[in-house]
């Protein structure tokens, strides 16, 4: 049987070429559009109809692109195409065959929340399996949301810091990888082509580093958690100078707008790179680092092996699974995915007013 799960992305909307200045999700763009009604016309327009994703192999097609309140339920039959194979009923033990001309579709659900007046929003999919509907949506609805708005839409993999606590919690280090480009001596940095070394440390030195190794894993995601409040707040400072600006008058706040930017900016380059991953890895395996340039850390964490692998690069934060105990029914998902938006949400100071997910 597959396995049942979802992943939350967070979603938000921020000026071209200006990632600290966000928009209201109610409100993108010069024109104000709301991103919500944005994307469910853009879905609705492709149809029920089949398309084809000669790239990746696959196929797809929108069943259900439904508005209710501020959320939109998306569910979609998606699949591989152009394998011939068959299909299998394991309560009769009967198959049919395939050819290259069938799809093989199979149902997967996503949910959007975009608060009216918030910074940020939600997107829910579903996992089943391996399969889930991010990458498809990114395509299909926020980017070319983004794009008719006049907007730079993304969406960040996101869990609580106690959603980590609680999984990494019985776990210990097991191993620690960091990439290095490495550039010969007299090179012309100019036209150089790094040569990529893997470092791997393991070994009782880090079993004993678990904990730093945790805290500095928690430390990013107390850094994002900062970074986000941040952005509400300078974004909100944003809006105010530019309302001084269209009414002629000085905008007072101007340093204070000032210091958030440069808070936002100092965040961004803590998360560029992790000296004490480096010093637990150096503790174990020597590493002359005057002519390596740090790339990425990897973390794999277990009991005798490893069953939870964590890559730190740049500022984003790995996906986390919520796991399901089966497959939930369409309504039992969305009550899910509504109590847990509210949860999120409420800790990033958005109030969600009664009745915000329903007709």
């Amino acid at each position: 049987m597959a396995s049942f799960g979802y992943y939350v992305y967070l979603l938000r909307a921020a000026k071209p070429f200006n990632s600290g200045q966000l928009y209201r999700l109610s409100e993108v763009g010069d024109a104000g559009d709301d991103l919500l009604t944005v994307m469910h016309k853009h879905l609705t327009a492709m149809g029920t109809g089949y398309h084809s994703q000669a790239e990746t192999g696959e196929g797809y097609r929108f069943r259900a692109t439904d508005i209710a309140g501020r959320t939109m339920w998306v569910r979609v039959n998606r699949g591989p195409e152009g394998v011939p194979g068959e299909t299998w009923d394991r309560d009769t033990n009967t198959g049919r065959d395939t050819s290259e001309r069938v799809a093989l579709l199979s149902g997967l659900r996503a949910m959007f929340v975009v608060p009216e007046d918030a910074y940020f929003g939600l997107l829910f999919v579903e996992k089943v399996g391996v399969r889930h509907l991010k990458d498809l949506l990114q395509q299909t609805a926020t980017q070319p949301g983004g794009q008719v708005v006049g907007a730079h839409v993304t969406l960040e993999s996101f869990a609580e810091l106690k959603d980590w606590q609680r999984e990494l919690e019985p776990l210990a280090a097991v191993r620690i990888s960091e990439s290095l480009a490495v550039r010969a001596s007299g090179e012309d940095a100019s036209t150089r082509q790094d040569t990529v070394v893997n470092i791997v440390a393991t070994g009782g030195a880090v079993a004993r580093a678990t904990d730093r190794v945790k805290r500095i894993f928690y430390d990013r995601i107390n850094r994002r958690d900062r970074r986000l409040e941040v952005l509400k707040q300078s974004s909100q400072l944003g809006e105010r100078r530019r309302a001084a600006e269209a009414d002629g008058v000085t905008f007072q706040e101007e340093s204070e707008y000032q210091e958030q930017l440069k808070v936002l900016r100092d965040l961004n380059r803590k998360d560029e790179y992790e000296p004490e991953l480096a010093e637990v890895v150096s503790e174990v395996v020597p590493v002359d680092r005057e002519s390596a340039e740090h790339k990425s850390f990897s973390v794999a964490l277990g009991d005798e092996r490893p069953r939870r692998t964590i890559a730190i690069e740049g500022t984003a934060i790995p996906q986390f699974k919520y796991e399901l105990g089966g497959r939930l029914t369409d309504g039992g998902l969305r009550n899910t995915w509504t109590d847990h938006a509210e949860s999120i949400l409420k800790v990033r100071g958005v109030t969600l007013p009664r009745g915000w997910a329903t007709k």
